[in-house]
């Protein structure tokens, strides 16, 4: 016959043996509380305490879930066993009794019981004849059920038996709470845990992928703080230095970025760590670096380090100064063609009244001559001198004098016309139309010049063979005399001309025995009507056509020292391919 809660006896006392056992049983499930915090684990300690303690063939540990829902992953006992999970709804069965009502109950024989719910026997295989049932309460909240089924001895559970299940429900409601909380804080701690092994993954992903990207600038970059020690480099630095990364920190920023033992002149350093963005251009040697400093501060405001960036700029400041000195020539050419024209025309009209003046001197002298003669015969000197006014002129001395000075202002103009071709010849390209030109051929005809020239130069020639470049062949003509006419000016015994191949370039130098170019002077030899040589001996413009045929071919010049102590001055032009098709007319 089902008993119920609402109607049972009053409890009786336990027995001595009863009062021992349950004590042992709540000591293992306090002992399991504290060793135990895995839930799974813990559930199925306190089913086989509790089986062996009422002598039950099953247990179970019913979880109140959010949705009102009980559930239990652990049915334990009887003929057969069912690992998994099973839930019961709101008020269903005898454990969901116990849980809307909250009350514990015992029922003798759960046949004729309303409460009972077969479908739990249905899916678990398993006969359920006697039960009993307790809510787990911890701290006024429910937390689950508490029930036991079938005693292996075939009776009833009585009232003893509810007494001692109650007596264990508090302990198993906290054990279960805090196991149930461990796992959620495990959960918690696996989320956090993931979470932040993703954070790092992400921290170190952001900071390889900065690090790659500082290291990817060719230029110097350096955190340096207020001692002017780096704290850290990109990898171009340490290549610079040297140096392995890791040994770059803690050095100096002047001994890392440049090999000195001393800050730079001008370091913008001290004002950057003032609070300044600062820039400049320290000239270390004989190179020009663009520094860029700037200040770095903490969440106070306090400058800590200071970012240091240093891009090698001398490339780009030696072509700035040769472009310069190519506007300066070009803006000296187009004075100098603009001299040219305007002296051009006078020296035309002069050089043409020069020859008519002395046709007629010598028209005139014929005519003293006559005179003369005819004077020697009757012995008079009227024809030889003709007096006005009383005064008497020597017209013969006249006409003597006046033929050699038109001589002199003959030799002047051509002079003068000499120079204005060598001003034009500087100012534009005798042949504008580009071809190959085989600058073997140009050497052998500067080499015939020259030597008709002075008889005396000797002049030896040391050249390989099809040798070509693109561009103006009377350009390259040119260039080579100057070379060459300046070598012999200087050292007529000993000229030496070499024409090369040197990979993608032809080199071609005259070399001379002379005292050679002063260092002091290389810089300015390229310059318009700069010479060193007397009044009358050069105009100035030789090395600068050779400087201007270089450049207008996409080619250099260079002076240096000669092995004998002389000058070198070599050209370095770009070397061609002629096709077998293509004429060099």
């Amino acid at each position: 016959m089902a008993m119920a809660s609402a109607s049972r006896n009053p409890r009786s006392r336990l027995s001595a043996d009863q009062s021992i056992g349950l004590l042992e049983a709540v000591n293992e499930i306090a002992s399991a509380m504290a060793t135990c915090l895995d839930p799974s684990r813990l559930t199925l300690e306190v089913v086989e305490t509790v089986k062996r303690l009422l002598c039950a063939d099953a247990a179970t540990v019913f979880v109140l879930e959010k949705d009102g829902m009980l559930s239990c992953d652990l049915v334990e006992g009887g003929v057969e066993e069912l690992a998994g999970s099973l839930y019961l709804r709101p008020g269903e069965g005898i454990a969901g009794w116990v849980a809307s009502r909250r009350e514990p109950v015992v029922i003798g024989d759960v046949e004729g019981d309303h409460r009972f719910a077969k479908r739990v026997d249905c899916e678990t295989g398993y006969h359920t004849r006697t039960a009993m049932a307790v809510p787990l309460i911890l701290a006024g909240e429910l937390v689950g059920v508490l029930q036991v089924v079938n005693r292996s001895d075939g009776l009833p559970f009585c009232e003893q038996h509810l007494e001692i299940l109650e007596t264990l429900a508090p302990h198993v409601a906290v054990a279960l709470t805090n196991a149930k909380a461990t796992e959620e804080l495990r959960g918690h701690a696996s989320d956090l845990q993931t979470e932040l092994e993703q954070r790092i993954g992400q921290v170190m992903t952001a900071k390889q992928e900065w690090e790659a990207t500082v290291d990817a600038f060719h230029d110097t970059i350096l955190l340096v703080d207020e001692s002017r020690r780096v704290k850290r480099a990109n990898t171009t630095t340490s290549r610079r230095a040297g140096l392995p990364v890791r040994a770059v920190p803690g050095r100096s920023c002047h001994e890392v970025a440049f090999g000195l033992h001393a800050p730079c002149d001008g370091c913008p350093l001290p004002r950057a760590l003032e609070g300044h963005i600062t820039r400049a251009e320290l000239r270390v040697g004989n190179e020009v670096h663009q520094a860029s400093h700037y200040p770095i501060k903490n969440e106070s405001g306090a400058i800590t380090s200071v970012a240091c960036s240093y891009r090698d700029v001398t490339s780009a400041r030696q072509m700035e100064s040769r472009l310069m000195e190519a506007e300066r020539m070009a803006s000296v050419g187009r004075l100098a063609a603009g001299i040219a024209h305007e002296i051009n025309n006078p020296i035309a009209f002069m050089s043409a009244n020069i020859g008519v003046l002395e046709e007629y001197f010598g028209e005139l002298a014929s005519a003293v001559s006559d005179s003369e003669q005819a004077a020697e015969g009757d012995g008079s000197e009227r024809s030889r001198r003709i007096g006005a006014g009383g005064k008497h002129v020597d017209v013969s001395r006249i006409v003597e004098d006046g033929l050699a000075l038109l001589e002199d202002l003959r030799i002047g103009a051509e002079r003068i016309s000499c120079i204005v071709k060598q001003l034009g010849a500087f100012c534009h390209e005798r042949q504008t139309v580009e071809k190959p030109v085989d600058l073997g051929n140009c050497v052998d005809r500067v080499v015939r010049r020259v030597v008709a020239e002075h008889p005396d130069a000797c002049i030896t020639v040391s050249k390989s063979t099809g040798l070509m470049v693109r561009g103006c062949e009377a350009s390259f003509d040119e260039a080579i005399f100057a070379l060459t006419h300046n070598a012999v000016q200087v050292s007529p015994q000993s000229v030496r001309i070499s024409l090369q191949d040197d990979g993608d370039m032809i080199y071609l130098s005259v070399e001379d025995d002379g005292p050679g170019i002063a260092e002091e002077l290389r810089t300015r030899v390229f310059e318009p009507f700069f010479t060193t040589k007397d009044v009358g001996d050069g105009l100035g413009l030789g090395l600068s056509t050779v400087y201007t045929t270089a450049r207008r071919h996409l080619g250099s010049v260079v002076i240096e020292e000669a092995d004998g102590g002389g000058a070198r001055v070599a050209l370095r032009i770009p070397k061609v391919i002629c096709d077998d098709g293509e004429s060099e007319d």
